[in-house]
This record gives structure tokens, C-alpha cells and sequence, in this order.
């Protein structure tokens, strides 16, 4: 599942830059992309910290 986490921090790092290039308003910019990225980290580390416990 952490590969998950990775690969939606990396879709969240091209949003980010598509929207910048593109010229979107910048709340877009400043929620989409990022917002990936946090919920990707969110996911790899809640995964790794699943696999440790054993369960």
C-alpha cells in the first residue's frame, strides 16, 4: 500500500506544476497539488507504520 502513498505524491507534484504552468487562480494551485501530496504522505506513512506493527 506505500507505493500508493508515492505514487499519489508524485501526481500531486505534476498537478502542482500543470496548474502553475497552465496559470490557474492561484487557490487552485495552492490546494490541488498540494493537497495530493499530503494525502499521499499521509497514506505511505500510515502504511509503513501498519506493516511494522505486524497486523
Amino acid at each position: 500500500m506505500s507505493y500508493l502513498g508515492i505514487a499519489l505524491m508524485l501526481f500531486g507534484l505534476i498537478l502542482l506544476g500543470v496548474d502553475w504552468v497552465e496559470g490557474m487562480p492561484l487557490f487552485w494551485r495552492l490546494t490541488e497539488g498540494p493537497y495530493a501530496v499530503a494525502l499521499g504522505l499521509a497514506f505511505f506513512l500510515l502504511s509503513r507504520r501498519v506493516s511494522q506493527s505486524g497486523v
